[in-house]
């Protein structure tokens, strides 16, 4: 069964009726929500108000790409495009290992397999960057590209191309719309995506901050970690960009802050720091010891903390302009940014994502949430109508 979903923020004509949520902006298209890898989607509602709505039994381990009506989930046997308010299967593509998909405009971008060259029957499934029409699944292009069984996290859409982590000794790739693919050599590191704004391309990768050119694709400026430790060949960690031009980057239990104007880095804290950031609004919001941080983005001072006595928090989180949505190994929890208090919860983890009232966790199965009003918000806001109506009625006499 599928809720009536509240589509206006204002009642017109009934003052001071009640908000139940604003539209959202940006759709969920990256693993860290946008191209800035903030995790933040613009919309604020009172998670009370989410009520389940549809679920489906496909287990992914990867995160799920929602806009404009169309849900997109890989399982890594096949990828599949959902009615985003129904669940309902509207077309998949099988017979290649699929990766995590991402969606612009109107067009499905997924990686299939895990290494570009020919090395016998433990390798039989070549690397490529496929795209498919989001409307019907129908296939436009696939474009090779260099792994060596990197698990690269990505692609990343900005503006007509998408950006991923590959190459056979390491590096970044740009494929546009078409499928042409455009290479920089990095160092040989997996696990990692970048961030992307309208002149750069962000990458964290062994200790250095890379900034490219987002059309030449060349390196312009990189900025060392003066602290970095090694810890293996997965770096685990994507960069977020803040309003002020900053880039926060998590990796080996530490957070940082680095200024590419300036290359320079800005601040940097010790403090058991896991998962991947969010941002919005002047606040960082992180995982240090298990326990929620809200930091000032400029100081990296702590604001405010939130924990679960009896639990650490882990990985992904979803941010809205009026709480957090943080998880614990069995729980996902909504935590209030102005009371700083829990106000929700759901038994059930995974990758988080939003888009058009809708709210999901996806991971052993889909189950997708719709901001429902209250009673008496919903006769408000049928009144207000009414009353518009009435309005527009007598201006027509």
């Amino acid at each position: 069964m599928h809720h009536s979903r509240l589509l206006l923020t204002i009642v017109v004509g009934v003052p001071g009726a009640l908000t139940c949520a604003t539209p959202s902006i940006a759709a969920w298209i990256t693993r860290n929500g946008d191209a800035a890898q903030t995790g933040h989607v613009n919309v604020a509602f009172d998670p009370v108000l989410l009520r389940t709505d549809w679920s489906a039994q496909i287990s992914t381990p990867y995160p799920v790409a929602v806009t404009d009506g169309l849900f997109v989930i890989s399982t890594g046997d096949s990828v599949r495009g959902l009615d985003a308010t129904s669940g309902e299967q509207r077309w998949e593509v099988t017979g290649a290992t699929f990766r995590e998909p991402t969606i612009d405009d109107g067009i499905v971008y997924v990686p299939t397999g895990m290494h570009s060259s020919s090395c016998g029957v433990t390798c039989t499934e070549r690397t490529y960057m496929r795209s498919y029409t989001a409307a019907d699944g129908s296939f436009r292009f696939r474009t090779p590209f260099g792994s060596q069984w990197s698990k690269g996290w990505g692609p990343v859409p900005y503006d007509g191309s998408v950006y991923m982590n590959g190459g056979y000794y390491g590096g970044i790739y740009r494929f546009t719309s078409s499928g042409e693919a455009m290479f920089t050599q990095l160092a040989q590191y997996s696990d990692w995506a970048p961030a992307v704004d309208d002149q750069h391309v962000y990458a964290y990768v062994a200790g250095v901050l890379q900034v490219l050119d987002r059309s030449s694709m060349s390196i312009s400026n990189s900025i060392r970690d003066p602290d970095y430790d090694w810890r293996g060949y997965s770096m685990r960690t994507i960069p977020v960009l803040t309003d002020n031009g900053d880039v926060i980057v998590r990796y080996g239990g530490r957070l940082m802050s680095f200024d590419p104007t300036e290359s320079n880095l800005n601040w940097s804290l010790s403090e058991s720091y896991t998962g991947q950031p969010v941002y919005a609004d002047g606040v960082i919001y992180a995982v240090s010891a298990g326990a929620l941080s809200a930091l000032d983005e400029h100081t990296g001072e702590r604001l405010w903390s939130w924990e679960i006595t009896s639990d650490d928090l882990n990985d992904w989180m979803l941010l809205t302009d009026s709480h957090i949505f943080v998880q614990s190994d069995t729980m996902t929890h909504a935590i209030d940014l102005t009371t700083h208090e829990e106000v929700w919860s759901y038994p059930q983890t995974g990758l988080l994502a939003y888009d058009d009232d809708m709210f999901y966790i996806a991971g052993a199965t889909v189950q997708a949430f719709v901001v429902v009003p209250e009673p008496m918000t919903a006769f408000l806001l049928l009144f207000g109508l009414a009353v518009v109506g009435f309005r527009r009625h007598l201006s027509c006499l």
